[in-house]
């Protein structure tokens, strides 16, 4: 996206683009004025074109869905981080310069990655109880073992009646709620276990 624009920097106009140009419009009376008379007005104007030049930049680039999804693109390929992007997209939400079509995206898009930054985080709780959960059933493995073998009145399986290598399984996963109490538990051979996956029953 190129784009050039003109704004009210103080008492003048400055001329901004997207190749980081910033100028004044020679063609304005009181402009040119100015420059012949060398007045020290417009350094400072010229000073704090400069300091807002890259505010600008990120608003009018923002104001195109393409470089939207350009961003996006990067962020998926590793080549900037979501916290260069979301510090860039605070840039243009609280910036005066931004349009309305700037804002408009730059709040989608942090929203969608708020959103996405909760559902990661909601996985990698949800993994962690689960290896937490794993760990205390092991340390109690044994004794459930026995209690439903006292339950069953053998060791074998419940699917196909081996009693080598026999496992614990969950009747409902742990995964979709089951718990470690005996009733929820059977014993399978670890073939049977491992093609039972992640089902029920």
């Amino acid at each position: 996206m190129m784009w050039q624009t003109i704004l009210e920097v103080g008492p003048l106009p400055v001329f901004f683009d997207d190749d980081g140009h910033v100028g004044f419009p020679i063609k304005d009376a009181e402009v040119r004025a100015m420059i012949e008379a060398k007045d020290p007005r417009l350094f400072a104007v010229l000073q704090t074109a400069l300091d807002i030049r890259e505010e600008l930049a990120l608003c009018m680039w923002f104001s195109d869905d393409f470089y939207a999804d350009y961003r996006w693109e990067l962020c998926k390929r590793n080549k900037e981080t979501e916290a260069e992007l979301e510090a860039d997209l605070h840039v243009v939400i609280n910036s005066p310069l931004a349009d309305k079509m700037a804002l408009c995206i730059a709040n989608s898009m942090l929203s969608e990655l708020q959103q996405k930054r909760k559902l990661q985080t909601t996985r990698e709780i949800k993994a962690g109880l689960r290896r937490k959960r794993r760990s205390q059933f092991q340390g109690k493995r044994a004794q459930l073992m026995l209690a439903v073998i006292a339950r069953e009145g053998v060791a074998e399986c419940k699917r196909c009646g081996s009693q080598d290598d026999l496992t614990l399984d969950h009747i409902v996963p742990l995964s979709k709620g089951g718990s470690d109490d005996p009733k929820n538990l059977q014993l399978l051979c670890q073939s049977c276990n491992s093609s039972k996956g992640d089902r029920d029953a």
